[in-house]
């Protein structure tokens, strides 16, 4: 649970609640991660209204014209796939886009260290799971104020835009492809653990164990 969702659960009950951080798994696999362009990742449904993947693709395409050193992957599947699909064609995408459908846990947390950086383009997210998986593979993350995320954000692990805002995306991913090299992957992997490994998962559970009692 996110502190935003804890604060709209009281706004719609007028209870309150105690936010046991999620715990945020790892792929703990060797990985060996080469290529000669910058990897993208975006994993989320095909519902283009909440997670906004034709904005994505769209920002992708104009950042391309500048940079044609860009692939990005999108993982996921829903009602909108053949609109996204069909956008990917119509815009000629095809060989910088690979679009692998729904995939299970595992392979996605593998997936989180095949690439350079992970965007979020959801216009609006009450966690934001995957942007912390990213984060716990050591990836800087491209993401929008979209509400969950800006709880672990910051200039140290992401860049941040605006919902909507295509041109502010497409800048972003120009922009952290060019400094890739500002980010310490370890340090990025090490902050999630303390947020969200097993210990503070522990203690926080236990703390609401005794919270319930009491």
């Amino acid at each position: 649970m996110s502190k935003l969702l804890a604060e709209k659960f009281k706004e719609n009950t007028g209870f309150q609640t105690v936010v046991i951080p999620n715990f945020i798994e790892k792929y703990n696999s060797p990985v060996h991660f080469q290529s000669d362009k910058t990897e993208i990742l975006s994993v989320g449904d095909m519902n283009d209204g909440v997670k906004n993947f034709s904005g994505l693709i769209e920002a992708f395409s104009e950042a391309l014209k500048i940079n044609s050193r860009l692939n990005l992957t999108i993982i996921g599947g829903g009602p909108d796939e053949n609109k996204i699909l069909h956008l990917i064609e119509k815009l000629n995408l095809k060989n910088n886009i690979q679009f692998l459908g729904r995939q299970n846990h595992e392979f996605v947390l593998k997936q989180m260290h095949l690439c350079h950086f992970y965007i979020c383009n959801s216009n609006n997210e009450t966690f934001g799971m995957t942007v912390a998986e990213a984060l716990r593979a050591g990836k800087p993350v491209i993401s929008t104020r979209c509400g969950g995320p800006e709880e672990f954000l910051h200039e140290h692990n992401s860049l941040l835009t605006e919902p909507g805002n295509n041109e502010n995306l497409s800048e972003s991913i120009l922009q952290m492809t060019a400094n890739l090299r500002n980010y310490d992957a370890d340090k990025i992997a090490a902050e999630m653990e303390e947020k969200f490994g097993q210990e503070i998962i522990r203690k926080n559970g236990w703390n609401f164990f005794n919270y319930s009692l009491f």
